[in-house]
């Protein structure tokens, strides 16, 4: 059997081994779905820059299996949330939807022009939910004073599943290995094939 052959058939076989492992899981939704930013160049733009009345939902990938523990972590942009004496600050409250039922998370949370995750658990009531494909919403200002806010992407994380970075366009750290593994096999092949 040619080299190139066992490279490929090993190049094949770690991916199957990585795509049939039930636990730990992240779906992370991101551009272009929705009005997720697609790089950080754009934060400011519309339709990603988002106020009051511009709410929205999206839906995760269907997460199979038994499930253990749940979180949900959306990044998020310019959330100006931490309260200060006579300051109320930004209000973004998310939602994830339970057997029908709208249920409220928390608010997201972050600081001033910075790129940060807000962590949400998720109970076992939503695992069903999870198992079908997890909805969620956000409720821009809800305090109505013109804040302002970007989403990057929203990672479901079941069983401690890797996080990504939370800036938009920046891929997870399970692409970069792949990406890596690749090329080192083409690489190789490419040396051997070589005229000596």
């Amino acid at each position: 059997m040619s080299k190139f052959k066992i490279a490929a058939l090993l190049a094949a076989s770690l991916l199957g081994v990585s795509q049939s492992q039930a636990a730990p899981v992240t779906d992370t939704v991101q551009a272009p779905t929705g009005f997720f930013v697609p790089t950080d160049g754009q934060k400011y733009d519309s339709p990603y820059y988002r106020g009051l009345g511009e709410n929205w939902g999206w839906t995760h990938g269907v997460i199979a299996g038994a499930i253990g523990t749940a979180t949900l972590n959306i990044s998020a942009f310019d959330v100006d949330a931490p309260p200060q004496v006579g300051f109320v600050g930004e209000i973004d409250k998310v939602y994830a939807n339970d057997s029908g039922t709208w249920v409220y998370l928390g608010d997201l949370k972050g600081g001033n022009n910075i790129w940060a995750f807000s962590t949400f658990a998720l109970g076992a009531s939503f695992f069903d939910d999870i198992n079908a494909g997890l909805q969620v919403k956000i409720d821009i200002d809800t305090t109505r004073e013109g804040w302002f806010v970007t989403l990057a992407k929203s990672s479901l994380s079941v069983d401690d599943g890797a996080l990504p970075p939370p800036v938009p366009g920046i891929p997870e750290p399970g692409t970069y290995a792949m990406m890596l593994a690749g090329l080192a096999a083409v690489g190789s092949i490419a040396r051997r094939r070589q005229p000596k």
